[in-house]
């Protein structure tokens, strides 16, 4: 083996057959596809969490604060309205 080193230059030609190139296209094509999607499906679960743990923290203020009055009240006659009419 020659301990020269190897030289390219701008005129070097490579040959490779074109069913190599066409599976290379294909192959990064798949590869980006894939990855595009697996972030997409990671990016709608994160999403998805976020959502419900705002709506875990809003479930949890409404029942500690709405029995103590803290929300509000029933509007007037709403009570007394639906549960004669058996509604709640």
């Amino acid at each position: 083996m020659s301990k020269e080193p190897l030289s390219i230059s701008e005129e070097a030609k490579v040959q490779m057959p074109m069913k190599t190139v066409a599976s290379l296209i294909a192959l990064v094509a798949i590869g980006t596809w894939a990855f595009f999607g697996i972030q997409e499906k990671l990016n709608t679960h994160a999403t998805k969490l976020q959502i419900m743990e705002k709506d875990l923290e809003m479930n949890s203020e409404f029942r500690i604060k709405w029995p103590r009055g803290l929300l509000g009240s029933l509007p007037r006659g709403f009570r007394t309205i639906h549960v004669d009419r058996g509604i709640i």
